[in-house]
């Protein structure tokens, strides 16, 4: 059931928040949106399919150990039409590490620009993720300027730095989401 307010018809579910879970198969090479993210490396990210009904997919890293790395993968969210402009908008990542934590550290950080303003980061925040236990970051962008039909082209880049020589040390995404209100 919709309702009138201030003169105009307002959806019943106006104001309310969205989440959007974003599937794997829409993570792209950082530097080529046309290509599958390739084998993990120092500069890329990369999908392990996991074995179907034993392991879930994940985005993981090449093995950081006694390294610094920052490899990233990307992707690209249209803003829906029922978006409100200028509000709040999170991208939420669960993620830790596989087996071992880096010695120093590891953040996961969000990029994110608008090919409407392509020089502006709306997005430059890093967070902890050097954790064995995975858990959900929440990255609030800044959305100022965001209007709905809007393309959010963001990156996830994980700066890994290590100096052991022991155990494999790599980042690992377990999910990630777009929440907003529409």
């Amino acid at each position: 059931m919709s309702k009138l307010l201030k003169g105009g018809l307002v959806h019943k579910y106006a104001n309310t928040v969205k989440t959007f879970t974003m599937p794997f198969s829409v993570f792209k090479k950082a530097t080529d949106l046309t290509a599958n993210p390739p084998a993990a490396d120092s500069t890329n990210l990369t999908i392990v399919t996991g074995t179907y009904g034993t392991n879930a997919a994940t985005i993981q890293s090449a093995d950081g150990k006694a390294a610094t790395t920052s490899p990233k993968t990307r992707f690209q969210f249209a803003v829906p039409p029922t978006y409100q402009a200028g509000g709040a908008i999170s991208v939420i990542v669960n993620a830790g590490m596989l087996t071992t934590v880096a010695d120093t550290s590891c953040t996961l950080k969000v990029d994110c620009y608008r090919p409407a303003a392509p020089t502006t980061n709306i997005g430059p925040i890093a967070q902890s993720i050097n954790s064995l236990t995975a858990a959900d970051k929440t990255f609030a962008l800044t959305t100022t300027s965001v209007v709905p039909g809007d393309i959010l082209d963001i990156d996830l880049v994980a700066a890994i730095t290590d100096g052991a020589t022991g155990t494999v040390v790599k980042a690992k995404i377990n999910k990630v989401q777009i929440q907003l209100i529409a």
